[in-house]
């Protein structure tokens, strides 16, 4: 089987995120390959602001992914400019932030991120 470019990627951010079909046989479709844990989400989820316990636990879980499919899953929300959009390690909080919230809304309908 010849590696892809984009096997190479999924490789390097296989810590966090993975590429799978519905099988779970070919790499299409980006899901994170492990779940947040619970002390995360209420840290991050928690009333007021919450902006060093997010970067705690971007840095603590080591939390990344490809800053192209970041970027293109926060771009859907609208709230930010390409400009804003052009800082991965924001991005990277960003994306944990609204993990956590769906997370600690949702409790098991969110385990794993789909982007």
């Amino acid at each position: 089987m010849k590696t892809t470019k984009q096997d190479k990627a999924t490789k390097h951010w296989g810590g966090w995120f993975g590429f799978y079909d519905h099988n779970g046989v070919d790499r299409v479709h980006p899901e994170s390959n492990r779940q947040l844990p619970g002390e995360c989400i209420a840290d991050c989820s928690s009333a007021g602001p919450v902006d060093e316990a997010v970067a705690y636990w971007v840095e603590r879980l080591d939390f990344n992914g490809p800053s192209w499919l970041f970027r293109s899953h926060l771009k859907e929300y609208g709230c930010w400019t390409d400009q804003d959009l052009a800082d991965h390690e924001k991005n990277r909080e960003r994306v944990l932030f609204l993990w956590a919230c769906a997370c600690h809304e949702s409790p098991g309908d969110c385990d794993y991120l789909w982007l």
